[in-house]
């Protein structure tokens, strides 16, 4: 293992939860330092990436850039909007993500990009599960 990767061993890779329902129902707009893959299980909020907007529900896969301005608005009531969302360190990403097409995702998008996708029940069903496998690992640090 390289220092680089050992390094890295220390500092968290990624977060994975299950975010909840905000009381108000939405997020003002904001950024963080690092990349975002969100999967929408219940409910239904407008989204806003840079000046695009999407209207994510479940089975909804959003993808974030690190430094993309982003909020949402939650759309059903009362607020029950739910999802998963994977935070990927930056410096993982580019240690890790070597095919330029899986990392050219998170920095360079043409103006034609969208930043979702609608999964189909099935696919949805195996990524929820990859989610909550996900964050028993993270729990136990394995």
């Amino acid at each position: 293992m390289t220092d680089n990767r050992k390094a890295m061993c220390n500092k968290p890779f990624f977060r994975i939860y299950l975010r909840t329902s905000q009381n108000n129902g939405s997020m003002s707009p904001h950024f963080h330092f690092y990349h975002q893959i969100l999967l929408i299980t219940e409910g239904m909020a407008k989204f806003y990436i840079g000046d695009k907007q999407y209207i994510a529900q479940a089975g909804s896969f959003l993808i974030i850039s690190a430094f993309k301005r982003h909020s949402f608005e939650v759309l059903t009531y009362p607020y029950n909007y739910n999802g998963y969302v994977l935070a990927i360190n930056n410096e993982f990403a580019s240690a890790f993500l070597h095919h330029p097409l899986a990392f050219s995702v998170f920095l360079q998008h043409p103006n034609n990009f969208c930043h979702i996708a609608n999964l189909d029940c099935s696919i949805m069903l195996k990524a929820q599960n990859i989610c909550i496998e996900m964050e028993k690992e993270l729990i136990k640090k394995r």
